[in-house]
């Protein structure tokens, strides 16, 4: 089964068409759980690593990780919203769809990076703080 949230450049009309009354039912079902509940724990799982371990630029790079909640979630809302015209088609919704998938993923990537970039720097300042090793 083609996921149209990770292929944005694909066919979303072809692809439901393909998945089938049951396939579509399903996707459906995917939306309203997993798909609520996983960039909801992603999001904020980055927010809290970047707020007790960064200083002040990681308390300002909690946008990033938030922002692609919410492009995530736009998506979910595009997918969701192909799923109810069809049979019809939804243009709009698919022609905004490739562009939020990878915006979406773009900052769910550098909120990944920034995470462990703040990770990395309390390790940097507990090791300071320890003092060379005898």
């Amino acid at each position: 089964m083609q996921i149209l949230d990770l292929q944005p450049r694909s066919d979303p009309h072809g692809a439901l068409t393909a998945y089938g009354p049951a396939g579509r039912e399903r996707y459906g079902l995917l939306l309203v759980t997993f798909d609520i509940l996983l960039p909801a724990a992603l999001a904020l799982t980055v927010v809290s690593a970047l707020l007790v371990n960064g200083g002040r630029w990681a308390r300002r790079a909690t946008a990033v990780p938030l922002l692609g909640w919410v492009c995530d979630y736009t998506e979910n809302i595009m997918i969701f919203v192909l799923l109810r015209a069809y049979p019809g088609r939804a243009d709009g919704a698919a022609a905004v769809l490739p562009t939020l998938t990878q915006t979406k993923t773009a900052l769910i990537a550098a909120g990944a990076l920034l995470a462990v970039a703040a990770l990395a720097q309390t390790a940097v300042r507990r090791l300071r703080r320890a003092g060379p090793a005898r």
